[in-house]
């Protein structure tokens, strides 16, 4: 059963689509999910440990050495390409169970493998739009992170290239920036109150274990990644969700009134 609905909603309709998208998607996503967990867990924890070792000797130039360096750019660079992999395979897997079908495992991440040159450049072309707007002056920096931000969910779904994509989103968002980040804005305040959560669990758990003395101990960093990779699993394919939840709305609403403007063109006028 189709879970996208056929007519433009209201800004709480849209919510409330996208939080039924997490639900029924949710358990077809956790796999996906798990593979980046297992793999950025230990590169965290590992780069945590190595700042805390480094920040103990009381040279900032040691903490600042270690993420000019070589191998760490590695691991952030395969960090990004496993992240972006998955991001694309849950888009693909979100979108298949919405229009009623679930995809398989395989047939996800082989997607998100398949689109992963055109979501690196995306991403790197995002990342600095974005930059420079926000050097400039904040606010076109954020205006255009809500101009542009559909593109990842077009690049996936539409297998649109790197410009067309960014394309796309402008043309959906177009007149509608306020309504289509509203959602978007809503949806990240409710994942910084569970991080905010799970956080405090894990400061709880710190204490408990009687490592409250030592925020920057092995055992409290440890906590630390392992609380933040459980927010991981259950709350990543979330905003995949709210994107996607809000790229059909607003399709609906461009494409429905583009048909309307052509039956109009089409009409004698009386």
């Amino acid at each position: 059963m189709s879970l996208m609905p056929t007519a433009p909603r209201s800004i709480g309709g849209v919510l409330d689509d996208a939080i039924r998208l997490y639900r029924k998607t949710l358990s077809a996503c956790i796999p996906i999910v798990l593979v980046g967990v297992v793999l950025s867990t230990p590169v965290g924890l590992w780069i945590a440990l190595r700042t805390q070792s480094l920040a103990a000797t009381g040279d900032p130039a040691a903490v600042l050495s270690l993420f000019s360096s070589p191998s760490v750019w590695l691991l952030y660079l395969v960090m990004l390409v496993v992240y972006l992999t998955i991001y694309g395979a849950l888009i693909h897997q979100i979108d298949a169970i919405a229009h009623g079908r679930r995809a398989g495992f395989a047939e996800a991440m082989g997607h998100g493998l398949q689109r992963l040159p055109a979501m690196l450049g995306v991403s790197i072309l995002f990342g600095l739009a974005v930059l420079v707007g926000t050097v400039l002056l904040v606010i076109p920096g954020i205006w255009l992170w809500g101009l542009l931000q559909f593109a990842f969910v077009a690049v996936v779904l539409e297998r649109t290239g790197v410009l067309e994509s960014f394309g796309v989103s402008r043309r959906l968002v177009s007149g509608n920036w306020w309504r289509a980040n509203v959602v978007v804005f809503v949806a990240m305040v409710i994942l910084i109150v569970l991080a905010m959560v799970l956080g405090v669990v894990g400061g709880l758990i710190v204490a408990m274990a009687g490592l409250a003395d030592a925020a920057s101990s092995t055992g409290a960093q440890v906590v630390s990644q392992l609380v933040s990779a459980v927010l991981n699993v259950f709350t990543m394919s979330f905003y995949p969700c709210v994107l996607l939840a809000v790229f059909n709305d607003l399709k609906l609403r461009k494409e429905g009134g583009d048909l309307l403007d052509r039956v109009g063109a089409l009409t004698p006028a009386g």
